[in-house]
């Protein structure tokens, strides 16, 4: 795709509104050929939504790999530590 009609496109989806939005993801999931059960739970969640029971659904919040960093441990193994702690 051009990057014009991409800018286009982008600027468009830019003024719709949440219904219309819903609209446009459900295109898109059936155009990405979404797997069943991230399509079924997307359905779940937009029912929820348009049924008025909850108001948002907030995405997982998961840690970015780079921001996870090992860390060295003198001694014995850390599990080994854990366990003596819980007797």
């Amino acid at each position: 795709m051009a990057q014009a009609t991409l800018e286009q496109a982008l600027e468009i989806v830019a003024r719709l509104s949440g219904d219309e939005l819903r609209q446009v993801q459900r295109a898109v999931e059936r155009r990405l050929g979404q797997d069943g059960g991230a399509a079924a739970a997307s359905r779940f969640h937009r029912a929820l939504e348009e049924s008025g029971l909850v108001r948002q659904i907030k995405k997982p919040t998961t840690p970015v790999a780079a921001e996870r960093f090992l860390v060295d441990i003198q001694g014995k193994p850390l599990s080994e530590t854990i366990v003596e702690d819980r007797r």
